[in-house]
């Protein structure tokens, strides 16, 4: 198989939804710079790395169960690999290899060591709490790409798929099947009131590939401000930051909210870990603001109180101690209606109140 697209997978490993191994943040998932969507979180066991076997899926591998043989098979082109649950045996195009660890299952979550995808031909190495996979993507024409590089599914597709210019490998399709705000309310009219990500490219000057990765780069750099804090470890910037990533009433940089909300969590002892991912294929427009669709797993955790919130989530407190995940549509906008797309600033939206959240049990 010809690889001539070197692509870097970096992902930083911890615990399942509970207590960190490396302490910090909830599992992350990149690939060429591009974070991944990960629902289940990679983990470390004793001095082995297992990531979910179905990452292998935007390396261009399918996944699939021998249910004859009662194994996993990895194929793509002429490769195959094949193994079983609990053990360490794996059949690598034909040729029997022998991991130090073996595949285990949690949660009816299949996982591989990292050492597998090494074997797979993919360069690995650790660096603190990150593992850097360096892997070659095909260029023989059997994918196609989309601009992040990621490549685009063809098949077990959501039922709107034709609402969308593209469906990204290892997205679920509850993504893309859920109703956006759009769809939500009977008298919003196409054209008027919102363009479908289908028509972004035709409909609209704004939607190039440059500004939408930087709408998804700003969503990236505010959830991650807002889903990772600690009230016992507050950098001094962090009002600072927060609010610079969004507008209240197109004004940003108002600290106030922010420097409120760190004295409440003070108050209230809250530590936030989350994850997210934004989809870029979601890019839409809604009365004017540019949105696109995000994937958001988080706990808000205290020792004293048994509700908290979220930074700018005022009058919306959840539970504390309780994972909640799903998705929360974001906004963008700006006050210049010649706006190119590239002065847009984050519109004020809760996560919390987001009807697309859910209890994690």
């Amino acid at each position: 198989m010809k690889r001539k697209l070197i692509r870097t997978l970096t992902i930083c490993m911890v615990g399942l939804y509970g207590s960190m191994t490396f302490g910090g943040t909830i599992p992350k998932v990149y690939l060429n710079n591009n974070k991944l969507m990960a629902q289940q979180s990679p983990f470390q066991e004793g001095d082995t790395y297992y990531v979910p076997v179905r990452l292998v899926e935007n390396l261009g591998f399918s996944v699939k169960w021998d249910n004859k043989e009662g194994r996993t098979v990895l194929t793509q082109g002429n490769e195959e690999y094949a193994f079983k649950t609990g053990s360490k045996e794996v059949l690598a195009n034909g040729k029997g290899i022998t991991l130090k660890k073996p595949v285990v299952s949690k949660n009816g979550v299949t996982y591989v060591p990292v050492e597998l995808i090494k074997d797979m031909g993919a360069e690995f190495t650790i660096n603190e709490n990150d593992v850097y996979l360096t892997y070659a993507l095909p260029t023989d024409g059997s994918h196609q790409y989309d601009n992040f590089g990621r490549i685009i599914r063809k098949d077990n597709l959501p039922k709107n798929a034709n609402q969308y210019l593209y469906i990204a490998e290892g997205v679920p399709n509850e993504m893309y099947e859920l109703p956006l705000e759009y769809e939500t309310v009977n008298f919003f009219k196409e054209g008027r009131h919102y363009t479908r990500p289908v028509n972004m490219s035709t409909k609209t000057q704004k939607f190039r590939d440059e500004t939408v990765k930087q709408w998804r780069g700003q969503f990236e750099e505010y959830l991650d401000l807002v889903l990772n804090f600690d009230y016992r470890n507050v950098p001094k910037d962090y009002a600072k930051k927060v609010a610079s990533c969004y507008s209240q009433n197109y004004i940003t940089g108002n600290t106030k909210v922010v420097e409120d909300f760190i004295q409440y969590a003070k108050d209230k002892h809250l530590i936030i870990e989350g994850d997210y991912y934004v989809e870029p294929s979601t890019t839409h427009v809604l009365m004017g603001a540019y949105s696109q669709r995000a994937w958001v797993r988080f706990i808000i955790k205290s020792d004293i109180a048994d509700k908290g919130q979220m930074v700018q989530d005022v009058d919306s407190e959840l539970k504390t101690n309780v994972w909640y995940e799903g998705y929360v549509d974001l906004n963008l906008s700006s006050n210049d209606n010649g706006s190119d797309g590239t002065d847009m600033v984050i519109h004020y939206k809760n996560i919390t109140t987001s009807t697309m959240l859910k209890e994690v049990k």
